[in-house]
């Protein structure tokens, strides 16, 4: 990983330091993983939005200004599901004001990502299991979420991340890793009759990996 010096002080309990790497999906802080900036509670949404009145396949949801305002970065943005024993963490192409109702916002989904697992009700069991309006989701990956001490929020635009430390952390002496790899060791064998045996790792310590396709692309996986 990328070990991160310089902080300073953005007021209110924040601290920030410039950073030029393409993404930050997660975040070691002397030791001990950071929270990327999510909603303290689980939010529905008001409704679907369809961007033509002929389309099957709604392109969205509404959802109340109270719970997801016009937030900054909103491509940054992406919510996730938790259904049963499967997760659809789902980025957010566009967010912006509702012409008809000042109350909401319009939350445009990424596809054909989110066009495919609306339909999928075989991975689902049956609706309204499907990730949608009326079912209780998180709001990921935003600044104006950044607000519980060990969250952090990445500025991909401004290069810039944001930090609020854990009680007894000192970001002028925190050791603060940015994991940028998805993976240290890759072990295959050649075949069913050519299998790796007997392998043994001793007094090696494992850490500082990512899931760096998550920060592109929208995913679907089992708990």
């Amino acid at each position: 990983g990328r070990v991160i010096t310089g902080f300073e002080e953005a007021g209110d309990g924040v601290w920030k330091v410039s950073l030029d790497v393409p993404f930050v999906r997660d975040l070691c802080v002397n030791g001990v993983m950071a929270d990327i900036a999510k909603s303290e509670n689980k939010i529905f949404g008001t409704g679907h939005y369809y961007k033509d009145n002929t389309d099957e396949v709604p392109d969205g949801i509404y959802v109340n200004k109270a719970d997801l305002g016009l937030y900054k970065n909103p491509d940054d943005i992406e919510l996730k599901w938790e259904i049963m024993h499967v997760n659809a963490v789902v980025h957010i192409k566009d967010l912006k004001q509702d012409p008809n109702d000042e109350s909401q916002v319009i939350v445009e989904m990424s596809n054909p990502f989110w066009g495919s697992i609306y339909n999928d009700n075989t991975v689902y069991y049956s609706a309204p299991t499907a990730p949608g309006w009326e079912i209780a989701f998180s709001v990921r990956n935003a600044y104006e979420m950044l607000d519980e001490k060990g969250e952090f929020y990445y500025d991909k635009k401004e290069k810039i991340l944001y930090y609020i430390p854990r009680d007894g952390e000192d970001m002028s002496t925190a050791e603060v890793i940015c994991p940028m790899i998805d993976r240290l060791v890759t072990v295959r064998g050649r075949g069913p009759k050519n299998v790796i045996t007997n392998l043994a790792f001793e007094n090696i310590k494992f850490a500082h990996t990512t899931w760096a396709d998550l920060d592109e692309n929208s995913v679907l996986y089992n708990q």
